[in-house]
């Protein structure tokens, strides 16, 4: 882990080097073609442009080095600007002493005087320290850009993982308390049982194979509720009325998978429990082209005082969660426990 962490450091500074040394090539040779007199570069031209670059690079790595980060990377923006017009104004006079007076020092062979005016130099300056904080800039906004996309990217693998964990609930639950009713049909040594078996193989291909996605279509879930439903029908009493309405046109919308069956599994669980008495469950579902309304009714049975406060269980926490996650506040969520009935009203913008 260290060995690479040093390689990226190595190879971040050579390519920064490699730029660097690029921008400073085309310089000299932009200002070149520009301080050159006449059509033929003279090796004074030459020597005239890297000295002029000497006291050009000062301010520019100044404004890279010391005035972005500590003051505009920092918000302040009055005392970056200040500094970095004084910094122009006084680097461009020095130019020009450098030129007048300093150079013929350094070199007695030749006779140097600065081609340019103070306002010529700041211009040139000017465009130098502009050009590297637009640079400089810019790359620190495509770097945020990156870790914004980074992190968005981060958060939705994050995201998608809860949701296949939370999917993952809904199979056992729901296989385990469909085996069980099959259980019961057999050991009564029911004619249901052949014929629950297929429902239940039917449910279960839809719930394995195609409830994978995370969309699917509204017609297939309808369908798989259906399958349900006609499952329970095969275990309910004859006394036990059940009913599942579609209202609406189901064409190509399509929803989260295996978000209605937790409340239709429990109104079964505590609905149908056997009595003589009325039994019931209502299911209603309302399609429009960018909603779905669903009403689920149940009669509340005879549920004992430990059942009461576990009504719902596992899978109605589980949708809760799921449906924070996927549809966040584009969905309503109302549960109505009266003394007689339990009632689900969800509604899910698509």
């Amino acid at each position: 882990m260290m060995k690479s962490s040093k390689q990226l450091f190595k190879k971040t500074v050579s390519n920064r080097l490699v730029q660097h040394l690029a921008f400073w090539v085309l310089s000299f040779y932009v200002l070149l073609r520009i301080f050159s007199t006449d059509s033929e570069i003279r090796d004074i031209d030459y020597i005239y442009d890297g000295l002029f670059h000497f006291t050009l690079i000062i301010p520019v790595y100044l404004n890279l080095l010391v005035l972005i980060p500590k003051l505009l990377d920092k918000g302040r923006y009055f005392l970056y600007i200040g500094l970095a017009s004084l910094s122009i104004l006084i680097f461009s006079q020095l130019n020009i002493w450098f030129f007048d007076y300093l150079v013929d020092f350094l070199l007695p062979g030749y006779y140097f005087i600065s081609y340019y005016e103070l306002p010529d130099i700041v211009q040139f300056f000017l465009v130098y320290v502009g050009v590297s904080t637009l640079l400089k800039l810019s790359k620190g906004w495509f770097q945020l850009a990156e870790a914004k996309t980074k992190l968005a990217e981060t958060r939705q693998e994050k995201l998608d993982a809860e949701l296949e964990a939370l999917k993952s609930q809904v199979n056992p639950h729901f296989l385990f308390n469909s085996l069980n009713n099959l259980y019961g049909l057999s050991l009564k040594g029911d004619k249901k049982t052949p014929a629950s078996i297929l429902k239940l193989s039917e449910v279960l291909r839809y719930m394995i194979y195609e409830a994978k996605d995370e969309k699917v279509r509204l017609e297939k879930e309808i369908a798989f509720i259906e399958n349900y439903i006609n499952l329970q029908r095969l275990r309910s009493d004859h006394h036990a009325r059940i009913s599942l309405e579609i209202v609406g046109e189901v064409r190509e919308q399509r929803i989260a998978p295996l978000l209605f069956i937790p409340f239709v599994e429990n109104s079964f669980k505590h609905g149908i429990k056997g009595e003589t008495g009325e039994s019931y469950v209502d299911v209603k579902m309302e399609v429009g082209d960018d909603f779905v309304d669903f009403t689920c009714r149940n009669n509340v049975g005879s549920i004992d005082d430990v059942e009461q406060k576990k009504y719902g269980g596992i899978g109605l926490e589980n949708v809760k969660k799921r449906l924070e996650l996927i549809y966040e506040d584009r969905y309503t969520l109302e549960l109505d426990e009266a003394e007689d009935e339990y009632k689900v009203h969800l509604t899910i913008e698509l």
